[in-house]
């Protein structure tokens, strides 16, 4: 019978022989793999044994698979007492750790040896910085990083704010600002920048306080749309998502109105701005909602305001209760225009007329002041904050972070009791109050 391991001396064998550089088998025992080869010298059948003495590869050549068969499990046996390494052997706790190695290395088919080999290779690569571990996570993560298409901040930037579509135009203005500054200090790809360089960068603007949370949520805005984009690796942290959060200041008590300012305010001021004033006043909307209201959202007969979710900073819609003395003054500008407010191209533009026009009233402006000064005279009123907080369109907790001044009950009575007690057309310079002409001239002040 033909030896399968027979020599072909053909040409054509010749060359298929050496293509085929695998063992031809691997005689295993005791955690120990010794393979045969099948290494002709000059046309005649020989065979080649591979195996690790002493740290270095040594090889051993049989003239038959039998006696290649026969020497490998002898050198299994020699290897696993030790005597093949100069007659060293091992004590029981010595041996089980040997087993113990070899058990954990049969899932990936290596051989102790090679595994410690290639560990020492690779501590002398690393030169103490870093372990093995982290060197294999840093390669996994560049590997990704190779196959995720590459994008500069700046590009990035424009697309996230061509995206931005349901935010209010204060929100986007904002957005815009901090990412364009960002966008001068970043030249490079998404994916290069740092937590240690936004950091940096937010160091380098002195940005502080709330602030610097401001630039890190628009920031973080902008990374996010890069990894749903697919700039980034998915299910990672992103760089930004890293920087740490600053804690807030210790926050000091919101400024608000007394009762007897908006009474001012409200019979001095242009006429076309008294319902933009009663409605801020007495419900504390935003000034970008303001700007988007229409008559048609004022259902003065329910007694409610509708606050559209395209229309609501938070893009849900809520019902915003219109209380007696806000009625009283709406009914009599409900057929005065489209809209309860002056209209212009964005909010940000609405605030700045009504700025001007306010200037021109002895009235010392807060910033945020009418939706400070309804959150905390409605707080003192119903004593529930999460009513409040619903229909502001916020939380509880924000509610008392920001917008919440102690007030009494009868202060919160003195402001939602104020009525338009005037006769004829509130105007400036000589207002009617309580059916009594003033003589007294309001001091106008340039507008700013």
């Amino acid at each position: 019978m033909q030896d399968k391991y027979a020599v072909d001396s053909s040409p054509m064998a010749s060359k298929s022989q050496k293509k085929s550089r695998g063992p031809v088998e691997v005689i295993e025992g005791k955690g120990i793999k010794v393979p045969i080869y099948s290494s002709p010298v000059r046309g005649v059948t020989s065979f080649q044994l591979s195996y690790y003495k002493e740290g270095k590869r040594e090889r051993e050549r049989t003239s038959s698979i039998e006696s290649a068969r026969k020497r490998a499990r002898e050198l299994i046996e020699e290897l696993a007492s030790g005597k093949a390494h100069g007659g060293v052997t091992f004590s029981a706790a010595q041996a089980a750790i040997l087993k113990e190695a070899g058990e954990s290395l049969k899932e990936f088919d290596i051989p102790l040896t090679r595994a410690v080999r290639e560990y020492i290779e690779a501590l002398r690569i690393l030169n103490g910085q870093g372990t093995l571990s982290e060197a294999a996570q840093f390669f996994v993560r560049e590997d990704k990083k190779r196959k995720i298409p590459q994008i500069k901040f700046q590009e990035l930037v424009n697309k996230y704010l061509l995206s931005i579509t349901d935010n209010s135009y204060r929100y986007k203005q904002d957005t815009q600002a901090r990412l364009r500054l960002a966008a001068k200090a970043f030249s490079t790809d998404i994916q290069d920048i740092t937590t240690t360089k936004i950091d940096e960068w937010l160091d380098s603007i002195n940005a502080r306080g709330r602030t610097r949370n401001n630039y890190r949520t628009s920031l973080a805005s902008l990374f996010s749309y890069a990894r749903n984009q697919g700039y980034l690796p998915d299910n990672e942290r992103t760089a930004v998502e890293r920087v740490k959060k600053v804690k807030a200041a210790a926050n000091k008590a919101p400024g608000i109105y007394t009762p007897q300012e908006i009474k001012k305010l409200l019979t001095s001021i242009d006429d076309r701005w008294v319902p933009f004033v009663a409605i801020a006043a007495f419900t504390g909307m935003r000034s970008a909602e303001l700007h988007r209201l229409d008559w048609k959202d004022v259902w003065l007969e329910k007694g409610y305001i509708e606050v559209a979710a395209q229309k609501a900073k938070t893009a849900s819609r809520r019902l915003v209760p219109i209380l007696p003395n806000l009625k009283a003054w709406l009914t009599r500008y409900k057929d005065k225009g489209d809209t309860p407010c002056p209209r212009f191209a964005h909010d940000s533009t609405l605030m700045t007329e009504f700025s001007q026009s306010a200037d021109l009233v002895p009235f010392a402006r807060v910033h945020n002041g009418f939706r400070h000064s309804f959150a905390s005279y409605r707080l003192a009123q119903t004593q529930n904050a999460a009513q409040v907080a619903l229909e502001m369109g916020n939380s509880p907790r924000k509610l008392f972070e920001n917008y919440r001044e102690l007030v009494t009950p009868e202060d919160a009575e003195e402001w939602f009791g104020i009525l338009p007690t005037i006769r004829g057309k509130a105007r400036q310079g000589g207002a009617t109050v309580s059916g009594k002409k003033t003589s007294k001239k309001v001091s106008a002040k340039k507008p700013k």
